[in-house]
């Protein structure tokens, strides 16, 4: 490939950060997706398919992040 050159990203923030933390959670639940509740806000109408996961703690988040997971069978 000629001239193929090689891009390069950082991304740095809480978005990211909490976006890392609740991925690394997904071990936990046994959940292949995880959606916070900030996030189900921004949807505006949540999907119907979603199940509770509960509040966890996340690692440099003072406050618990209350997740779902996408629920085929509901």
């Amino acid at each position: 490939m000629i001239g193929g050159g090689k891009l390069e990203f950082t991304l740095i923030g809480d978005a990211v950060n909490v976006a890392a933390r609740v991925e690394q959670l997904t071990k936990t639940t046994g959940d292949a997706i995880l959606l916070t509740h900030q996030t189900l806000d921004a949807l505006g109408t949540a999907p119907q398919e979603l199940a509770d996961r509960g509040s966890h703690a996340l690692k440099g988040k003072s406050a618990a992040v209350r997740v779902f997971s996408l629920d085929p069978a509901a």
